[in-house]
C-alpha cells in the first residue's frame, strides 16, 4: 500500500516489515536500543550505531572526552564483527577532525 509509513525507504510499510524492524538495521525493534538508526549504518546487536553511540551533539567534557567514546564504540563495532579494524581507523580518523566536545 502505498499509503503506509514505511520509515527504513525499503518499500515495505513499517506494519509489513519482518521482525518489525521500522529503521531497517537488521535488529528487531523489541531489542533495538536506538529506533532511528540512518539507513547502511552499521549498528551493534543492541542496534546502535557509532554516531548514536558517540552523539557529536552530547554535552561532551571535552574533544578527548568524545575521541575516548567514539574510540571505544568504534571498537565494540570490531569486537562483535560488525566492521573491520581497517574501516573502524578511518571512521575514527574521520571523526576526530570533528569539531564534538571543543569549546567554541
Amino acid at each position: 500500500n502505498p499509503d503506509k509509513l514505511d520509515t527504513d525507504g525499503d518499500g515495505v510499510g513499517d506494519a509489513c516489515d519482518s521482525a518489525n524492524d521500522t529503521d531497517g538495521d537488521g535488529v528487531s525493534d523489541e531489542v533495538d536500543a536506538c529506533l532511528d538508526t540512518p539507513a547502511g549504518e552499521p549498528v551493534l546487536s543492541n542496534g546502535c550505531s557509532l554516531d548514536q553511540l558517540a552523539p557529536c551533539d552530547n554535552p561532551w567534557k571535552n574533544h578527548g572526552a568524545y575521541i575516548k567514546a567514539m574510540k571505544a564504540a568504534a571498537q565494540q563495532l570490531v569486537d562483535e564483527g560488525v566492521i573491520t579494524d581497517a574501516e573502524r581507523d578511518a571512521m575514527v580518523n574521520e571523526r576526530t577532525s570533528w569539531s564534538c566536545g571543543r569549546k567554541n
